[in-house]
């Protein structure tokens, strides 16, 4: 299994995919239905099969007693009524600046973004019939693309699976399917989860450093398209 640069997180506030149909907007299924998000609509909902789920929102380390910033690459900042649709319509698609900053964050410092099924951070679904994700991206270093499991989190020591997204700074459009997230190679047996994309909950965009207890650099990134395996495209 892979080694993630990634630490435990803070705690979280807030066309279909081939083969599946979502269930009306007004009704959940208890299933994820990932459906592409496009920023050039400027929506900042990612189509989820949830009416109130697949806001996009960020976070920080400042739970682990980190000083790591992210800001967003607009003229909004992102905190007014309209959350981040500003930021999204002037970036055409989701995009910003981190600088890590470890402060006294035993782990490795780190920002991210992400967005949850539902409106809970904690309600989980199955994503089988989602069959994975793509993404449409740049980054100025690695992105570890985590499965949020809800409050099954803690209780694996956040040995999250991952999938790493390679630096770019050209455009770039990657596609995994479930089976390519992995835990990280120090997660212990009593730590191992089995199908979790049958008990998912989130998928988070993380910027981390690379050392424990070490600064880890600025860098800037942008997040165009996410969906199903080869929406894309």
């Amino acid at each position: 299994m892979p080694s993630s640069p990634a630490s435990p997180p803070a705690t979280q506030t807030p066309k279909s995919s081939p083969g599946t149909q979502p269930p009306p907007a007004d009704e959940s299924d208890g299933k994820w239905h990932l459906a592409l998000w496009d920023g050039t609509a400027g929506d900042p909902q990612v189509p989820t099969g949830n009416k109130t789920g697949g806001y996009w929102y960020s976070y920080t380390d400042s739970g682990d007693k980190g000083k790591s910033v992210l800001v967003w690459d607009a003229t909004d900042d992102g905190t007014s009524a309209d959350g981040l649709v500003p930021v999204i319509t002037e970036c055409q698609g989701l995009c910003g600046s981190f600088d890590l900053i470890v402060g006294a964050n035993p782990y490795k410092p780190y920002v991210g973004v992400g967005f949850n099924y539902s409106k809970s951070a904690n309600e989980v679904a199955d994503a089988t019939s989602s069959r994975g994700v793509c993404v449409t991206y740049t980054s100025t270093i690695d992105i570890i693309l985590e499965m949020g499991l809800g409050s099954q989190d803690s209780k694996i020591g956040y040995a999250n699976p991952f999938v790493t997204l390679p630096a770019s700074a050209s455009p770039k459009t990657v596609d995994f399917g479930w089976a390519d997230f992995e835990q990280p190679d120090w997660a212990s047996a009593a730590q191992t989860v089995t199908n979790p994309q049958q008990a998912l909950a989130s998928l988070k965009f993380k910027f981390a450093g690379t050392k424990d207890s070490t600064d880890g650099g600025s860098g800037s990134f942008k997040i165009m398209k996410v969906g199903a395996p080869s929406e894309c495209n």
